[in-house]
């Protein structure tokens, strides 16, 4: 017997997603912060039938299917409708990172072979100087109001987006394509090298979209009953998003954009214009829209719920998020390479632990999501109990990991992925015995001390629960008889005062005496990348030659 006949093999696309939020909640609103700084309000039922219409006229510009579509733009209502319009006609949209260094740009838009580029009016003038060196780039679009477009500009094929949604097909069909065919693509930041290309699959984004939109994660309960809404503060060059461009439609919840301006004050004129009750972010972002809210006296409004993730947040910024705003807060464990790999929940068997204690589960990198394997490795390969207490490298398998990058052929995956097939996270990681992930450090960020590991991680939280530290961090120093010493380096809040002393003072009892600081830097400004991260590698050019002339 052929059970294969029992039930019908669809394909699992994105153009589904958009598809049903039109039939089913084609008046639910998006908010758009445009680059003109107005505020703009459509419908998942406009989104969509701009969408399509754009499809169709990528069809007629010579966009064929498996052609990649770059844009490098902010986060608005027409790069929402790039996330359908590109991958819906069959091309991989890339989504490129705004705050990447010229070179790097060059190289990711020709690695991708990008054969059409979307810009704005304020991203357009970084692509005019390389555009000579865009060796793939055969069309340009104008990624926002046609009024904007310069008079001045080296572009040979520039195309408003605007005239290709009036003048394409609003009823255009969504083709059926291959699951398994690119349809998004974002790439590292490249702090080790070379920044490297992750496609993501259709079939990829739709099971993480369900995955994501399954309990704890962006479904969860209103308590008003007024419905969902989102705020995205991540940009849409940024994993999809946190997939908020593919779980809002699905769940018919409110989207708000924020554009280019991530102010506090602009932050929440979008939650209050969204009534938005999610806010997920890296945790700098929730710290700025705390401290304004504390300064002007208010409160978060609507918001009920708050995601973070990308770094490990201070423990201070919980508390203070559910202490005094009552805010549910959640943490979750993602990369790019593996999109949001855990779920921000509290199981319903810990709601009569106290608030400290629930903190603490929190605090962690929360649960494992269905349809993503974790696992603890030691050096050797060898499996590493969930425990709690002891660490290992963390590698994970699923159906949104990647196997290997793009332009990658499979001799070239032996340094991030293990023989078994696992992805290697580059984490170092203890996963507690009910569940919960709990990052340790990144394995290059490791200091090695007499013999014995510190994570630099841990100290950093501790330090930046301090009241007087907006944020820290930590790395290894050499030293004449131990290898390595951790080094703390510190941005002091505005108007606070502390000094070396009293830090360490602060740390002795919250980590182990060994693990405290030998010296304590404070700057004004901690380095990042592209990304939002800490760049470490950026201290360590800075301060580690100049603590080896002293242990010489």
């Amino acid at each position: 017997m052929n059970t294969d006949s029992y039930m019908m093999q669809t394909p699992l696309i994105t153009s589904d997603l958009i598809e049903y939020a039109e039939i089913v909640y084609p008046k639910v609103e998006v908010i758009s912060r445009e680059n003109n700084d107005q505020i703009v309000v459509t419908n998942y039922g406009e989104i969509g039938a701009r969408a399509r219409a754009v499809a169709s006229a990528l069809i007629d510009l010579g966009i064929d299917v498996g052609d990649k579509v770059g844009a490098f733009a902010w986060s608005t209502r027409r790069y929402l409708e790039l996330f359908y319009a590109v991958p819906g006609m069959g091309a991989a949209l890339h989504t490129i990172n705004l705050r990447l260094h010229p070179d790097d740009l060059v190289y990711i838009i020709n690695d991708a072979a990008d054969k059409a580029l979307c810009v704005d009016s304020l991203s357009w003038k970084t692509i005019a100087a390389i555009s000579e060196q865009l060796t793939t780039v055969e069309h340009y679009i104008w990624l926002d109001d046609i009024d904007a477009i310069p008079e001045h500009h080296p572009f040979k094929h520039l195309y408003a987006y605007d005239d290709l949604a009036r003048q394409g097909d609003a009823q255009f069909r969504w083709p059926v394509l291959d699951e398994l065919s690119g349809c998004t693509i974002c790439y590292t930041s490249g702090t080790t090298g070379r920044p490297k290309g992750v496609v993501y699959t259709h079939r990829g984004n739709v099971l993480m979209t369900l995955s994501s939109t399954s309990k704890g994660f962006y479904g969860y309960p209103e308590r008003d009953g007024s419905g969902q809404s989102f705020l995205s503060l991540t940009g849409m060059f940024h994993a999809n998003a946190w997939m908020m461009p593919f779980a809002a439609p699905l769940l018919g919840a409110r989207l708000a954009l924020v554009g280019r301006d991530y102010a506090p004050d602009k932050l929440m004129e979008l939650v209050d214009v969204g009534q938005v009750s999610l806010a997920a972010g890296v945790p700098t972002i929730l710290q700025s829209m705390v401290d304004y809210a504390i300064e002007h006296k208010r409160d978060f409004g609507t918001v009920t719920k708050v995601v973070l993730s990308g770094s490990k947040p201070a423990r201070g910024l919980v508390e203070t998020l559910e202490t005094q705003f009552n805010l549910e807060v959640g943490q979750a464990w993602g990369m790019t390479e593996a999109q949001m790999g855990s779920m921000p929940i509290l199981k319903s068997e810990y709601s009569d632990l106290s608030r400290d204690e629930k903190t603490t589960k929190k605090y962690r990198g929360g649960l494992m999501n269905f349809g993503i394997k974790q696992r603890l490795i030691d050096d050797d390969g060898n499996d590493v109990p969930f425990d709690g207490k002891t660490p290992g490298h963390f590698i994970v398998k699923g159906p949104w990991v990647i196997s290997r990058y793009l332009n990658h052929s499979d001799a070239d995956t032996s340094g991030y992925m293990t023989d078994d097939g696992w992805f290697k996270t580059g984490d170092i990681a203890c996963i507690h015995p009910d569940g919960y992930l709990e990052l340790v450090d990144r394995s290059k960020d490791l200091i090695k001390s007499g013999g014995e590991w510190i994570g630099s991680a841990i100290i950093e939280a501790v330090a930046t629960s301090h009241p007087a530290i907006q944020e820290s961090a930590v790395i290894g120093i050499p030293h004449p008889k131990w290898q390595e010493r951790p080094l703390l380096i510190a941005v002091k809040k505005s108007g606070c005062d502390i000094d070396d002393e009293g830090i360490k003072n602060y740390l002795k009892g919250q980590i182990a005496s060994w693990w405290i600081p030998d010296d304590v830097v404070f700057v004004d400004e901690i380095p990042r990348t592209a990304t939002g991260k800490i760049n470490k590698v950026v201290l360590k050019k800075q301060y580690v030659p100049l603590y080896e002339q002293h242990s010489q």
